[in-house]
């Protein structure tokens, strides 16, 4: 049969080429049966497909893939038909229950490397159980939609006799090798994109970045180290731009660090208080202070936060040396509501300046 005469995905064939693929074996078909005489391989039990020229030496994981594709297509003519969406947490229970084998993205991803037109993926909101607030939503596109169920299932057997005579051309491993390739679904991520504190972050930071035809010149006037000279001009002015750039950035960063250990004084004020009254004690060790306030508000800095709320209050909260450390003594005779109103304007005066 000539190669012209095999379906395509999006154009519905003719009359007269439909009862012709059905009276004879598609070409790829007749390549898989030319190479296996060959080199005598097993038959495989694929009744259940062989009325759409599935080869008879189609490997069990393919096999297992037509199984699935068949399922799927019913799934989606079901969810469609009773009008729900047909998201892929949904079609995964249809098919692991009529299939009775694992149905999983990488075996969506696998029937799409044979089949790249028989889906378009979406994305849909995910039930309230899920862990992600999307997941994988699947439509046939309309060129698909055009052709049968039947004309569907020998399109895609057609792919996976073609596979096969390209594995027996290529290799000489056995088809029990043959590994499908998964193709790239799309990502939550990506469909998510950067939240709006991520796209601020970085606005903020790109504009930070950036450098006025004066800083510019300013920077590339300085001398050149001694590590860049013997460059080209122009990788040394890219290179001592780069770097102006990103210690700007570092030390916005720490900037920032800084204006958060402020912001968040009074926070660690309350922690210090609740803390001093569960334990009945009004000095500590700062190493078992450090260990036990588990929720304070910056923990990975909160020994350098102990010792700014020390510098800020210094009539309630003292660091006093002891061995290779420090006690931190709460004065209680000092009225805790007005170092929370100290905190708080230390707090609204940094974040004005």
């Amino acid at each position: 049969m000539p190669t012209a005469d095999r379906k395509r995905a999006g154009a519905k064939l003719p009359t007269d080429d439909v009862k012709r693929v059905k009276a004879e074996p598609l070409a790829t078909e007749v390549a898989v049966v030319d190479a296996a005489i060959d080199i005598k391989l097993p038959v495989q039990d694929t009744a259940p497909y062989a009325e759409y020229h599935l080869s008879e030496h189609a490997p069990a994981q393919l096999v297992t893939l037509v199984q699935l594709f068949a399922s799927l297509e019913f799934s989606l003519t079901t969810l469609t038909m009773y009008k729900r969406t047909p998201t892929f947490s949904a079609l995964r229970r249809a098919i692991e229950s009529s299939a009775k084998c694992t149905f999983t993205e990488h075996e969506l991803a696998q029937l799409l490397t044979l089949l790249p037109d028989a889906y378009d993926l979406s994305f849909a909101k995910a039930a309230d159980d899920s862990k992600t607030p999307l997941e994988i939503c699947l439509a046939v596109p309309a060129a698909m939609a055009a052709l049968s169920f039947r004309e569907r299932m020998e399109l895609f057997c057609d792919k996976v006799n073609a596979r096969i005579a390209r594995h027996l051309q290529e290799s000489s491993a056995p088809l029990t090798s043959l590994e499908i390739s998964p193709a790239a679904l799309p990502s939550v991520e990506d469909a998510l994109g950067p939240t709006p504190l991520q796209q601020l972050r970085a606005q903020e930071e790109r504009h930070a970045s950036e450098l006025t035809p004066l800083q510019q010149a300013a920077v590339l006037a300085k001398p050149i180290p001694k590590e860049l000279q013997g460059l080209p001009t122009w990788l040394v002015h890219k290179v001592r731009l780069a770097e102006h750039r990103k210690a700007h950035l570092v030390e916005k960063a720490d900037i920032a660090g800084a204006e958060r250990l402020v912001q968040t004084l009074p926070a660690l004020a309350d922690q210090l208080q609740s803390y001093a009254k569960c334990v009945n004690k009004s000095a500590v060790l700062l190493p078992v202070l450090v260990a036990e306030l588990t929720r304070a508000p910056v923990r990975e800095r909160l020994e350098e936060h102990l010792r700014l709320l020390a510098a800020k209050v210094p009539f309630w909260v003292t660091l006093v040396p002891h061995e290779k450390s420090f006690v931190v003594r709460l004065n209680r005779k000092q009225d805790y509501r007005a170092v929370k109103q100290h905190l708080q304007t230390c707090a609204t005066k940094d974040a004005s300046t």
